[in-house]
């Protein structure tokens, strides 16, 4: 069985990218390589991976604040 719907994974994999190009413009002068390092390690990926809906069907500036709420990152 797989951990979330195939449906999810072209749109999650979309949206992930769509924020990793957008981050600049959501905060001018962040250390893209640092957010994408993070967000890569954090538990909004984490729960993204366990296949949780809410999550996989958010669009690139929700997935962006709530990693922002729930990690924590603080924006070098």
């Amino acid at each position: 069985m797989e951990t979330y719907s195939r449906s999810y994974l072209m749109e999650v994999v979309e949206t992930q990218g769509i924020l990793f190009e957008k981050v600049k413009d959501y905060i001018p002068g962040i250390d893209v390589r640092h957010f994408i390092t993070h967000y890569m390690n954090s538990k909004v990926r984490k729960l993204i991976d366990e296949g949780q809906a809410y999550l996989c069907t958010m669009d690139s500036e929700e997935l962006f604040h709530y990693f922002l709420e729930l990690d924590k990152y603080q924006i070098k």
